[in-house]
């Protein structure tokens, strides 16, 4: 008997039955059961294929001591004999429609396939994220630079939380709420890295959108969100090499500006974040307090006035 062709994510429709398919497992996680304290209700799966599109995979409560043991997130995997459902449900990791149902019959195969990426990495951008632009309907992906680490507090229902914030290349800062074991967690994955003055540059999965008193920020989910420190990783290393310090080719100068008042200005009140002034060739500021580590390499050359200083930051691409 032939053998079945291998399916690309991007060509499943809900209520086909997946013949075959090679993906590589980029997350795995466990969904307590709500009506029996301390038993496993699922186990999530987040697979990749070679085409870089990611899809969610159920393996349910009847199934998990079989199944769950099969799948370690890295490795890469033959599946046979799946259900092909709407991807709705709680712990929706994913915008596609589609969400795979593990079956008794369904078959695992561990197998060597280096087509299929390593990573899959998605991460929505901060500005999108503030601007209420980016869907509340699945959870989402960050990357930022550490900038700040607060305090773990009591909320009035008795939950302990703590926020974090992330800075992205171009200086836009966003909150990040940790719930429950994440507040002692995350700090600790951070103090345990190696070079205590090295930047630490955070990859977060799965963690909800949410307004909190009129702000956008992200906040961690109880099961499904993980978190990665300084990860090796090309989108980690290019992110990081944003905030290096300028050379031959990202240079500083300062000049004094001349007493008149022939600017393009974008005043003081319209400027929230170093995001407002990208598009801006002068801006006048009285004061305002940005940092030369807050212009974005990705412009070819910014003027920020502080104090009635100019700063040239220019690069070259």
């Amino acid at each position: 008997m032939a053998t079945a062709p291998s399916l690309t994510i991007s060509q499943l429709t809900v209520g086909v039955r997946l013949t075959q398919m090679n993906v590589r497992v980029i997350h795995k996680w466990t969904r307590p059961d709500l009506k029996e304290k301390g038993k496993i209700g699922s186990i999530e799966l987040l697979l990749l294929d070679a085409e870089n599109e990611v899809i969610q995979a159920t393996i349910a409560k009847q199934l998990v001591s079989y199944l769950g043991p099969k799948f370690t997130v890295g490795e890469v995997y033959t599946i046979r004999s799946l259900t092909v459902d709407s991807n709705i449900g709680l712990d929706k990791a994913t915008s596609n429609p589609c969400r795979l149902k593990f079956l008794f019959s369904s078959k695992v195969q561990g197998i060597n396939d280096t087509s299929i990426p390593l990573h899959g990495y998605r991460f929505a951008d901060f500005e999108d994220i503030l601007d209420g632009k980016v869907a509340t309907t699945h959870y989402i992906g960050v990357v930022g630079k550490l900038f700040e680490i607060g305090p773990i507090f009591e909320t009035r229902g008795g939950y302990k939380c703590r926020t974090i914030k992330l800075e992205d290349i171009r200086g836009c800062q966003l909150s990040c709420t940790l719930w429950g074991t994440h507040t002692v967690q995350v700090p600790a994955l951070i103090s345990q890295q190696p070079n205590p003055d090295q930047s630490k540059i955070i990859v977060i999965q799965c963690v909800e959108t949410k307004k909190y008193e009129g702000q956008w920020r992200v906040q961690t989910t109880f099961n499904a969100t993980v978190f990665h420190v300084n990860p090796d990783i090309p989108e980690v290393k290019q992110f990081e090499s944003s905030f290096s310090t300028p050379s031959a080719s990202n240079s500083l100068q300062v000049i004094d500006i001349p007493d008149d008042d022939d600017h393009d200005v974008l005043t003081t009140e319209n400027i929230k974040s170093i995001c407002d002034i990208k598009q801006h060739e002068k801006v006048i500021i009285n004061p305002y307090p940005l940092y030369q580590h807050d212009i974005s390499p990705s412009y070819h050359l910014t003027h920020v006035i502080i104090e009635r200083t100019l700063l040239h930051v220019g690069h070259s691409c």
